[in-house]
């Protein structure tokens, strides 16, 4: 039966109302009436009163004394204790030193979470720059960033529901795609949870099925009950982990192309500057760009050709043909007279111009787009 002891570091005013650190008398052993009793309220003291970062100095040396690791491994512990050990695991860890005594389960337990601090925290180097001679070290990959946060949010979360299973809880309601949201995790997080999340499947499914003895003596505590409704909460959070991460997977935008200035556009453009002979100066051809109608016409074949644009976003120019306009809707015609009609183009609206463009008795014909030093540039319009 577990003893209390007024003095202990984890010093907090509720010990008033709470008790103070468990004391247990070692001689009790691993098999007494009141050992799962003592168990659970310890765990549940360590869990209010003591955060995980102040067990990892017991877990600590609880690696160097009982499992004899060595000094790199211990290193690769402190790297990797913070995320991967548990709060449990410490909080059984310094119970030991309390007088608790562990049976094999939870050594067996203390002993994976220790070394799964040590494997993960392997994968970190705690080399200080100013120590590194040569090159700097490559700055830590994005996959790595996310890998560790994922361990430090989601998978933290369940490794705390755990805990609670473990304290004796049974009815625990957790939302796996709203801690996702909560911390703001990318889609490509669930590939680095959602294969935790199926090992731990995988060993309950083994047990409750007895498909591998091992996992049929870990969990042998349980009733067949219990491993169900943890493999339902499990099998609940496995497809919240799915569905974040194909309801995260949006389709890449296509980067829209950005539009030339108006004035490169131009840059390459030939036209007729100014006609003496028809009294007509151009127009600056970077106004084209954009416009909806322009009115060209070509001195030396006296053509006048009138191009209506394709779409919302008028007219382009590229080297010195024009684009982005109506084949169906643009026109040219050929004047018997200029002198008649160029003036009213130059005036009148569209409307007008194409009433006077139906009385002439010249054919219509198709333009082509090329604008050359023949051209002059009349007039645009957006109507």
């Amino acid at each position: 039966m577990a003893t209390r002891q007024p003095k202990t570091r984890f010093s907090n005013p509720d010990t008033k109302y709470l008790g103070d650190e468990p004391l247990f008398n070692p001689e009790l052993g691993t098999d007494y009436p009141e050992r799962d009793r003592d168990t659970i309220v310890a765990l549940n003291w360590y869990n209010y009163f003591v955060s995980k970062k102040d067990l990892i100095p017991d877990m600590h040396d609880y690696a160097r004394d009982v499992l004899k690791l060595k000094k790199d491994q211990l290193s690769a512990f402190k790297n990797g204790a913070s995320v991967w050990s548990t709060r449990t695991c410490g909080s059984l860890v310094r119970m030991v030193e309390r007088g608790y005594v562990l049976n094999e389960s939870q050594k067996d337990n203390i002993r994976k979470d220790i070394m799964k601090a040590v494997l993960e925290g392997s994968k970190i180097s705690d080399t200080k720059e100013e120590d590194v001679k040569g090159d700097p070290l490559p700055p830590v990959s994005i996959q790595d960033r996310v890998r560790l946060k994922v361990h430090a949010t989601i998978i933290e979360d369940l490794r705390e529901v755990e805990d609670r299973w473990m304290q004796g809880e049974t009815k625990i309601v957790f939302d796996a795609y709203t801690r996702l949201k909560t911390h703001a995790l990318p889609s490509m997080a669930c590939s680095y949870a959602i294969p935790w999340v199926e090992s731990r499947i995988s060993e309950y499914d083994d047990a409750v099925n007895k498909n591998c003895d091992q996992a049929v003596e870990a969990y042998k505590h349980l009733s067949k009950q219990e491993i169900k409704e943890r493999l339902k909460l499990l099998n609940k959070a496995l497809d919240d982990l799915k569905r974040y991460q194909a309801n995260s997977k949006t389709v890449r935008k296509v980067r829209a192309k950005k539009p030339v200035a108006a004035t490169k556009q131009v840059a390459k453009i030939k036209f007729l500057k100014e006609s003496p002979e028809f009294k007509l100066v151009s127009i600056n051809p970077a106004s084209i760009v954009g416009a909806m109608r322009l009115f060209v016409f070509n001195v030396k074949t006296r053509t006048l050709s009138e191009y209506v644009s394709s779409g919302p976003n008028g007219f382009g120019i590229k080297g010195t043909t024009l684009q982005g306009w109506d084949e169906n809707g643009s026109r040219s015609k050929k004047l018997r007279k200029p002198e008649d009609l160029l003036p009213l183009v130059l005036s009148k609206t569209p409307r007008q111009i194409d009433n006077a463009w139906k009385k002439l008795t010249t054919k219509d014909s198709s333009p082509n787009g090329r604008l050359n030093e023949d051209t002059i540039l009349m007039r645009i319009t957006n109507g």
